[in-house]
């Protein structure tokens, strides 16, 4: 994904380049209002979950059994086992066909099947191979051995072994191919492999692999020219998302050559394969010889999935030679209520606060009594399921600033700043004409770590000086009489629940708990709790000083939000209440469980990614509503920029908040956060999470909230669906991966390390916030 310059902005269709007006410049006159080109892009009808045609690469495909296309791109993600980083291979053309060429002496696949396979006759695992140094290859199905293919050096052949009492098992299933012997230069190949098949031993008929190209084509049935897929049985496609409950596949179905029999399944984890239609192809009537069968349309309702699933298309049985044509298959859902349109705000404010946990807020039903907040809900909107991009305060503010994944935008630690390429939406901002200004009490997210760029003022605030941690609420109100008149940005980050804290020795007698004798000092106390996260200062930090932590805690938070009901109070005084889109969230949440609250790293637990969101957008209907689908500080940036009528540039990650605003957003959509080392991907309830090079749990929301238990050998769909997901998005390149034609994409663009070297004024500051050197 390339990112363009401030300079490009106006290029990249951002709305108005003029101060204090709405209409659209002269500066190009494919300049549309927003609102307008979204009623002009508004589709019609359903919307598309799974499109089997369009997105067919994501997709398997099987015949006689899984099939593992070796040359196929798509397999990358499946050779990895679950590791991030694929293995030593490139891909060749040879005899017409596109072969991997493998480097490494293990390779590791993957596949899902549908039912558990124990065949009397035994599995059969067969390849297409052609020998380089290895000698032979030794063939591992979950961990039970099969035997040995023979290898002959420079010839293609098929080769097969077979085993009986070792079944295909339902769900995942792994396959591991050693290859052995033969000494090598360093860059000679061990083999070169077309595909793999494993499967039941069905005769001994020669095995023809389907390739994609053979089977999405153009057929036609009847006179009528269709493109769609073309199987072999018994064959199947399978396409994975998150299906919503509703959810209908469309299409037509079609014979050609004979007569054949197929059906449509949903697979979900943990319950048995749903047929949802079954088909007879290529009889009409009794006439002799048999007339041209037309295409069949098909609506099939696919029930309450509600999860990550599977839909298979399969051709079950057929006379020889005849093939199932699905044309056009898509699984579709009715579109939610009409997205709520972007508020053509004047003016945005966005308030962030610092260490918040959403989940104990009175506007999310928690103990804490933030009435401002919960006012403004009342008035607004709260998304329960929102998720920071990562667990580090900086990186997650900057997602919201740019619209970028924390790797894209290269802040991924405290001593990380913006990378100096990245757009970010105060520059859109500028050029569209609006005043912008951002006012931070967090010392990584000042100036030294990159964030005032595009801002035409930027004011922070140290912890370590003596004004209070609120000071930058009125520092931004200050501001606001200066500009009262003009369209305006201004973002606030604020201290919130971070230490140090605001608390004097009276407030300190009536805190908890009574008779508190340790040595928790407010204004030291992340310094402490820093201590005790390097280990060094475990016995300073008791259950009676954890309990202190938390009232001091809760005590900012409550100071911070009656700052912001001044905020909002002042913003009415000028009579700007009404124009201005707020926007309230947290950048990261609280580890109450972590041996040192508040002070962040690389953990990406649930309960730190867990921050509140609540947006009031003049002149929306001002009644209560609430989102659960999850939403992420990537997709802030984008609704920003439409809330003050400016199109965003397409390389902006993340959706805009307006869709759905006030009902059903539609199916949801993975959301990864990210640290340098730790990755969590959530889709739908599942959770999956990992290092740098290798996942390590998938968990299940609905069944355990709390996110401890490993359920991968129970929920496989989800697995494989997270996984591909997550290797597209952060898999690493093998170490030979530069050689032209290697089979795994380049590394995903990542911004190259920008680290901070800070002046005094900032390492003092960062010394008090718990983030100085180590």
């Amino acid at each position: 994904m390339r990112f363009a310059s401030a300079i490009s902005v106006c290029a990249l269709a951002v709305t108005a380049c003029s101060r204090g007006s709405d209409a659209p410049s002269a500066a190009g006159s494919a300049a549309v209002p927003l609102a307008a080109r979204a009623a002009e892009a508004a589709p019609a009808g359903p919307m598309t979950v799974l499109d089997f045609s369009s997105g067919f690469d994501g997709c398997t495909l099987s015949h006689r059994g899984a099939l593992l296309d070796l040359g196929d791109p798509t397999m990358r993600a499946r050779m990895s086992g679950s590791k991030l980083t694929g293995p030593d291979v490139e891909t060749r053309e040879h005899q017409g066909a596109t072969w991997a060429s493998v480097h490494d002496r293990s390779l590791e696949l993957s596949f899902v099947s549908a039912a558990e396979v124990r065949a009397e006759s035994g599995v059969v695992v067969e390849a297409r191979v052609r020998g380089g140094v290895a000698k032979s290859a030794s063939v591992y199905l979950n961990g039970k051995a099969l035997g040995t293919l023979p290898l002959v050096k420079d010839e293609a052949k098929v080769v097969s072994v077979r085993a009986t009492g070792i079944p295909i098992l339902k769900g995942a299933n792994e396959l591991l191919v050693r290859l052995n012997g033969g000494a090598r230069a360093s860059r000679d190949h061990l083999a070169e492999i077309d595909w793999i098949r494993v499967g039941p031993v069905d005769g001994d008929a020669a095995y023809a692999a389907p390739t994609r190209a053979d089977a999405l084509t153009t057929v036609n049935i009847g006179g009528v020219a269709r493109r769609g897929l073309s199987l072999r049985a018994p064959g199947s496609a399978r396409c994975s998302a998150f299906v919503p409950n509703g959810a209908v596949l469309e299409g037509h179905i079609g014979v050609t050559g004979g007569e054949a029999e197929a059906e449509v399944r949903v697979l979900v984890d943990r319950a048995e394969p749903r047929v949802v239609g079954s088909f007879h192809l290529g009889v009409a009537g009794d006439s002799t010889p048999a007339p041209v069968v037309p295409w069949r349309p098909i609506s099939l309702p696919l029930g309450d999935v509600g999860t990550l699933a599977s839909v298979e298309i399969v051709a079950k049985s057929s006379t020889k030679g005849a093939r199932v044509v699905f044309a056009e298959p898509r699984v579709v859902v009715d579109r939610p209520a009409e997205a709520t349109k972007p508020p053509r705000s004047r003016g945005v404010v966005l308030v962030v606060l610092g260490s918040v946990a959403g989940k104990k807020l009175s506007a999310y039903g928690g103990p804490t009594p933030t009435a401002e907040l919960a006012q403004i809900a009342s008035a607004g909107t709260v998304f329960d399921a929102h998720r920071a991009a990562t667990s580090f305060a900086n990186g997650a503010l900057a997602s919201m600033l740019t619209g970028a994944s924390p790797r894209e935008h290269g802040v991924l630690g405290h001593e990380a700043a913006l990378a100096p390429s990245i757009f970010t939406i105060a520059e859109g901002a500028r050029q569209g004409g609006v005043a912008t200004a951002m006012f931070t009490a967090n010392p990584t997210t000042g100036l030294a770590h990159g964030f005032g760029r595009g801002f035409e003022t930027f004011a922070s605030r140290s912890p370590a000086d003596e004004a209070p941690a609120t000071a930058v609420f009125e520092d931004a109100q200050r501001w606001l009489d200066a500009h009262k008149s003009d369209r305006f940005l201004v973002v606030v980050h604020a201290r919130g629940g971070h230490p140090p804290w605001d608390v004097t020795a009276d407030e300190m007698k009536e805190l908890a708990p009574a008779g508190y004798s340790g040595n928790l000092d407010p204004k030291h106390a992340a310094e402490l709790l820093s201590r005790v996260k390097r280990g060094g200062g475990a016995r300073l930090f008791g259950d009676a000083d954890r309990e202190r932590a938390f009232a001091m805690h809760d005590k900012a938070v409550l100071a911070h939000d009656a700052a912001l009901g001044r905020l909002v109070s002042h913003l009415r005084s000028i009579g700007r209440e009404n124009d201005t889109t707020l926007i309230v969230t947290g950048d990261v949440g609280i580890d109450a469980g972590s041996s040192a609250p508040f002070i962040e790293d690389d953990a990406l637990d649930e309960s730190i990614l867990s921050v509140p969101l609540v947006i009031k957008a003049p002149p929306l209907p001002a009644r209560p509503a609430h989102v659960t689908a999850p939403t992420t500080s990537v997709d802030l940036a984008r609704t920003m920029l439409e809330a003050l009528g400016l199109t965003p540039p397409p390389q902006l990650r993340g959706e805009s908040l307006w869709r759905g605003l006030e009902g059903d957003r539609g199916p949801s959509a993975p959301r990864v956060a990210t640290t340098a080392t730790r990755f969590s991907a959530r889709w739908s309830g599942f959770v999956l999470s990992g290092t740098r090079d290798r996942e390590t749990k998938l968990c299940n929301l609905s069944l355990e909230p709390d996110c401890v238990s490993d359920v991968r050998a129970t929920h496989p769909i989800a697995a494989e669906i997270l996984h591909a997901v997550v290797f597209d998005e952060l898999g690493a390149k093998p170490r030979a991966a530069a050689r032209a034609g290697a089979l795994e994409p380049a590394e995903p663009k990542a911004a190259p390390p920008n680290r901070v070297t800070p002046d005094a004024p900032t390492a003092a500051a960062l010394r008090v916030w718990g983030a100085g050197a180590r």
